[in-house]
């Protein structure tokens, strides 16, 4: 037989008897029904129970009509229809001697005969016998259980394992877990696909995928049964292994349970499991995979991997571990990264002792480009820790690499009583994107690592988004260093660890749960209970023990100030409308002191307020949400004055999604995507957006996607002459049931293509009108206000943004303009100031001329540049770029601002040393680094990004072929690093995310399959200005264009 719980005996009983060898448990066995034949007495006995059995409940279960009999020593009858104290056909309690015997009654549990039941009690006080009595020959499963016996002492908490023989295409016996069990956590590990199948006490499939069970599906589920909450893995295992799967039971079981397996090859499978108290322990013990060190082959003498045994795989979670500084080596760590090795994971260690945070993700670099090659490890799951040095080093890796496109299904980056995050400006660790973590050894005093790093960089993660703080008592800094015998001593330690990563892989809260409220804490605790201050105002904080201050000066984060320092805390980001709570510490004792919200950068003036209130001499006030994301002040003024006496910044954003970074790879159109209708998005769950229709009364398409669809509070969409809601994609009144004409009219437009969203101010624009005068127009509520004239350009007879594919600055400072006056064909260029109302200069090209020409889709001629494309400013306003001509005749030049220094953007495709300039689709913005650059289609080659800042340096392959080829637009402008494209190949008709790190990986984010019908560039997918949503056109295989906004779910 086999135990499991040990002493509470979950076994199986591969003969028919009752083994009530343990202080307490369960069992389960098959029993032969033999028909009565006629005779009231003919039975089989199914087992004998000995005095002093406590707490004993047995099941009968069978598809035939079965009655338990249960007789005394003395033969008397307890249970026996017709004689027997229970002898009636419904629930009932009586008592025989000194017990109470409730009997479910020969009609069966709910009615159901052949499922009926007896439970004692108290402790058997005679020996009894159990039989049964068959109306109808068959077999009946016997599960019981019992909670004590007499001079037997049961544990309450446990933990074991034992091998289970695995057959192919065969459910077999796991065995039985008794009732009143806290905490059941099991776990089944093998090299060959299982599946785990639990059964209640009266049959029903509970976990099972054949047959269909309540809990059946391939990821994690969960599910309250009878006051039991029961988790299962899913099919598809933990991590996706699909040999690796367990249940959980909480708070703790009520009926016998049956555990079965079904094994689709033969083989073996591990069975850990663990009750009680130790069920939470399970997190801080060895994981079900053996560990072992990778081999030397390959790695350089600064790295040390460890694997699980038979457990690599393509997807499996990836950890990168930071030992500490001084003379420690990472072979000390052995303890901590063979654990988490055994739980699954690929753990690389480096032992790379700088400060210098890019010294050492080199190393992990080399190592990771090895398990790429090696074992094609997709690294989409990843914790980088550390500690010491190490764990505040563990943030520069993480951002490193998250920048990179790791970590994008999973990510925490854990700090283990860690220091400085060196080579890290604010800025960087405010665009960390990865959950946050810090465990402090000593409770809340440390151990001589200034606990004001640990809150700084807290302070800073503002993009993380989860953080939390613990501590652990400790007194010792090297406490997380130790080999594997002297790490399985530390049970506090692994536990946090070993939760806080299980939790990150598989996207759960569980194991954060179990960690001990005394070890969970805030930042205000940590602050509050900071020993001197002024110790640590002077002291390790700035770094100047061990001569750290040598390399953080370069860097502009200061440690020592903390945002609890000044007199007033805020949280650092808020949502759209979100109520302001700002809390105050040492006020000084005024009831006209005030709290005003200010835009960052705007003086103390009183029309600058945005709101504000008294403080009533109150620790907190709590002032309404901001309509307006940006950045922010809360400033405390001292007795209703203007005497500044604290201030702390923050931000008002909205919620970001995107879809998850990958490479780029050939997907078939869809066609069961359904085309969405108004009102009715449709999903695509390849890339887990949402697709929507916009509801427009005609066939105009979205712009141009290097002309912004968008405002800059997202709120409204212009297509064409229309203003829509961009929210419910219905057009608003300020457009609605016009004429075309009417529609531009109320734009102050002659043309779509004339038509500019300011990049600062919502309900502002800049158009041409159809006298060619600019005009800075302002929406309010329904109306639109077009009498601003900036310049008049009365003298010019045509004057274009661009033309057509121009745009303004992103401080809505520059823009230029391309001219022609009458009786000239001499080509102007214009740059103006908005911000002034100016023109900065005025030169000509002796290059181009204008050209009477015609239109042949509308028969009519026009004023054309001879050879230019177009000519806008860069976002910065730093640079001016030209495209000349349409036909790839010449190429891309950049200029200076003052349209001086003239260079050609060139690039190296052939291998043969000739340089290349040619003007494709493209758009101008800024790339991962902060450059800015022009990203373009290059015909037959790919997509190439042009480093404005440096114009001689060659172009930078993104991706590897043009796909089709199709449209690039940057107007993005609040997610810099990124570029929309529309491509149209077969297999690549999609809009997507293109990430311009310079890489060459093709890392991108799909957004959706542009579903189009002639596979041209009709699909124009343009980004809005935080990027999460992509407006499109698409036949969507009808004879109609409809216009479609996509989004992440």
């Amino acid at each position: 037989m086999k135990y499991i719980l040990l002493s509470i005996l979950f076994w199986t009983n591969l003969y028919a008897n009752f083994n009530f060898g343990e202080c307490q448990g369960s069992g389960t066995f098959e029993q032969q029904i033999e028909h009565y034949q006629g005779d009231y007495e003919h039975t089989v006995v199914v087992g004998s129970i000995p005095v002093g059995i406590e707490g004993l409940h047995i099941e009968l279960v069978s598809d035939k009509d079965v009655d338990i009999r249960l007789y005394a020593a003395n033969d008397d009858k307890i249970v026996h229809w017709p004689y027997g104290i229970h002898n009636q056909q419904d629930l009932a309690t009586k008592v025989y001697g000194e017990l109470n015997v409730t009997y479910s009654g020969y009609n069966g549990v709910a009615g159901k005969k052949g499922h009926e039941f007896i439970e004692i009690m108290g402790t058997t006080t005679t020996a009894m016998t159990m039989k049964a009595f068959g109306y109808r020959a068959g077999y009946a499963t016997v599960n019981y259980s019992w909670t004590g016996k007499e001079g037997c002492e049961s544990s309450e908490s446990g933990q074991g394992n034992f091998t289970q023989t695995l057959e192919q295409n065969t459910t077999s016996l796991v065995g039985t877990i008794p009732p009143n069990v806290h905490n059941v956590q099991i776990n089944l590990t093998s090299n060959k696909d299982l599946d785990i199948q639990l059964y209640g006490s009266d049959g029903t499939a509970i976990v099972s995928w054949n047959p269909t069970g309540l809990l059946f599906n391939a990821s994690k589920q969960s599910i309250i049964y009878n006051d039991m909450n029961i988790t299962w893995s899913g099919y598809n295992g933990t991590n996706g292994n699909l040999g690796n799967e367990y249940i959980t039971i909480t708070p703790k079981t009520t009926e016998v349970l049956v555990m079965k397996v079904y094994g689709y090859e033969a083989g073996e499978a591990e069975v850990t499991y663990s009750w009680g108290d130790n069920a939470s322990t399970g997190y801080a013990s060895l994981g079900s995979y053996t560990p072992l060190r990778y081999p030397e082959v390959g790695l350089d003498n600064k790295s040390l991997v460890y694997y699980p045994e038979n457990g690599i795989r393509e997807d499996m979670p990836v950890v990168l571990f930071v030992k500490g500084g001084g003379a420690i080596t990472i072979d000390d760590y052995s303890g901590i990264m063979k654990f988490m090795a055994s739980k699954g994971y690929y753990v690389i260690g480096v032992d790379a002792d700088s400060y210098r945070s890019s010294y050492v993700k080199n190393y992990f670099e080399s190592a990771i480009d090895l398990a790429k090659s090696a074992h094609g490890l997709t690294i989409s799951k990843l914790i980088t820790m550390g500690h010491s040095l190490g764990g505040g080093q563990a943030f520069y890796v993480m951002k490193y690499f998250r920048d990179k496109g790791y970590g994008d299904e999973a990510n925490l980056a854990l700090s283990i009583d860690g220091w400085f995050a060196f080579d890290m400006n604010q800025s960087d660790i405010n665009q960390l994107d990865s959950n946050v973590s810090f465990i402090q050894m000593n409770g809340v005093q440390g151990t001589g690592t200034d606990p004001r790093i640990h809150l700084k960089i807290w302070e800073l993660s503002t993009s993380s988004d989860q953080k939390s703080f613990y501590t652990l008592p400790a007194d010792a800094h090297s406490y997380v260093v130790g080999d594997l015998e002297n790490i399985l001593q530390k049970n506090d330690l692994l536990l946090m660890i070993g939760a806080l990563t299980d939790d990150v892989f598989n996207h759960s809260v569980e194991g954060e749960e179990t960690i001990p409220p005394e070890n969970k804490v805030s930042y205000d605790v940590i602050y509050d209970n900071l020993l001197d201050k002024d110790v640590y105002q002077s002291g390790d904080c700035a770094g100047i023990q061990y001569n750290a201050i040598s390399v953080l000066q370069d860097y502009d984060i200061d440690y020592c100030l903390l945002a609890n320092d000044l007199r007033l805390r805020s949280k650092s980001t808020y949502a759209v409308n979100e109520s302001i709570v700002i809390d105050i510490d040492n006020q000084a004792e005024d009831n006209e002191n005030w709290i005003g919200i200010y835009s960052l950068n705007d003086t103390h003036e009183w029309e600058n307020v945005i709101l504000w209130d008294w403080t009533h001499g109150l620790n907190s006030v709590t002032l309404n949400g901001l309509q307006t994301s940006g950045e922010y002040e809360a400033r405390l003024f001292y007795n209703n004055s203007f005497s500044l006496e604290s201030k702390v910044a923050f931000s008002v954003e909205a919620a970001k999604k995107y879809p998850v970074t990958t490479t780029l790879e050939s997907r078939a159109t869809d066609d069961s995507i359904v085309k969405p209708t108004v009102g009715n998005p449709s999903n695509d769950d390849v890339y887990q957006t949402r697709i929507s229709m916009v509801n427009k009364p005609d066939f105009a398409t979205s712009a141009y996607p290097k002309v912004q669809s968008w405002n800059t509070d997202m709120s409204l969409i212009r297509i064409g002459n229309r203003i829509y809601d961009a929210n419910s994609l219905e057009e608003t009144a300020i457009t609605k049931n016009k004429t075309s004409t009417e529609g531009y009219n109320t734009l102050c437009s002659r043309a779509s293509d004339y038509f500019r969203w300011s990049n600062k101010v919502p309900n502002t624009f800049f158009v041409m009108n159809s006298s060619y005068q600019f005009i800075q127009a302002e929406i309010t509520g329904a109306d639109v206000n077009c009498s601003t004239v900036l310049d008049p350009f009365s003298e010019y007879e045509v004057v274009h943004i661009g033309p057509h594919e121009g745009n303004i600055d992103y401080d809505d400072k520059y823009v230029v303009f391309v001219a022609k006056k009458p009786d000239l064909d001499t080509f102007y260029v214009i740059l103006y100031d908005i911000q002034n109302k100016s023109r900065v200069w005025t030169k000509t090209m002796p290059s181009q001329t204008w050209e009477w020409t015609l239109n042949v889709n509308t028969g009519t001629y026009y004023w054309k540049p001879s050879t230019l494309d177009w000519l806008s400013v860069s976002p910065s306003g730093n640079y001016i770029v030209f495209n000349n001509g349409n036909g790839n005749t010449d190429g891309m030049y950049r200029y200076d601002i003052d349209f001086e220094n003239k260079t050609k953007l060139q690039y190296r495709w052939d291998g043969n040393g000739q340089l290349y300039s040619e003007g494709g689709h493209g758009d101008l913005g800024y790339d991962t680094q902060g450059n800015e650059v022009f990203v373009q289609f290059i015909g037959g080659v790919g997509v190439y990004s042009f480093n404005l800042d440096n114009p001689n340096e060659l172009g930078k392959e993104l991706l590897s072929s043009p796909y089709g080829g199709g449209h690039i637009g940057c107007r993005n402008t609040q997610r810099p690093g990124w570029c929309y494209v529309t491509t149209v190949e077969t297999n690549y008709k999609r809009v997507f995310a293109l990430k311009l790190d310079g890489t060459g990986e093709e890392n991108v984010q799909n957004f959706s399959q542009s579903h189009i019908n002639d596979g041209y560039h009709d699909t124009y997918g343009g980004a809005s200005p935080d990027g999460t949503k992509v407006i499109f056109n698409s036949h969507w295989r009808t004879d109609n264009i409809g216009t479609f906004v996509v989004e992440a779910q």
